[in-house]
């Protein structure tokens, strides 16, 4: 177990709430692979209100980093995927999708509200988990774009290959 894990403050209401608000909008405002542009700004945004610096990648990716910028060694990535499936949403929810033909139908809206939930735990707790953490939102599923293409001057974010392949995501209106 890292050191300092067990310093990390449970969820409370408002971080649950801040959350919530995060994925329902991310789900009603969803942007194609390659087109995430007001959704990087969106997380970006998400990112300076908690006051964890933030940088584009890839057009449409960005990297955020927690601790030490320095450090060499010790390094945690998190990362989510932000884009979308060109499929039309009719779950009637009032947070559905305001674009038509194009929803979150494989829960990137989720991934990116928990990124943006774990790197306020980790930002507000000061802990030291081996050095430096460093959120990272992918722009397009593994399938679609490597993190070597993503992120070409952070080696060490670059994942080793997955066995078995990764399946694509169905059809999700939940």
């Amino acid at each position: 177990m890292l050191q300092g894990m067990n310093s990390f403050p449970p969820p409370d209401q408002k971080l649950t709430k801040w959350m919530v608000e995060i994925r329902r909008h991310l789900r009603r405002h969803p942007e194609l692979s390659g087109e995430e542009h007001q959704t990087c700004r969106y997380i970006m945004n998400k990112l300076q209100e908690l006051g964890i610096a933030s940088r584009r990648v890839h057009h449409t990716g960005v990297l955020a980093t927690i601790g030490n910028p320095a450090a060499t060694d010790g390094i945690v990535a998190l990362r989510a995927d932000l884009d979308t499936l060109p499929i039309g949403e009719e779950t009637g929810l009032a947070f559905a999708s305001r674009v038509p033909g194009v929803m979150h139908a494989c829960g990137h809206d989720g991934h990116v509200a928990m990124l943006l939930g774990a790197a306020a735990l980790a930002h507000g707790a000061l802990v030291d988990l081996t050095k430096r953490e460093g959120p990272m939102a992918r722009p397009t599923a593994p399938a679609s774009i490597s993190t070597r293409r993503c992120c070409p001057s952070e080696p060490r974010f670059w994942p080793k290959p997955l066995s078995p392949p990764q399946r694509s995501c169905k059809n999700n209106d939940r």
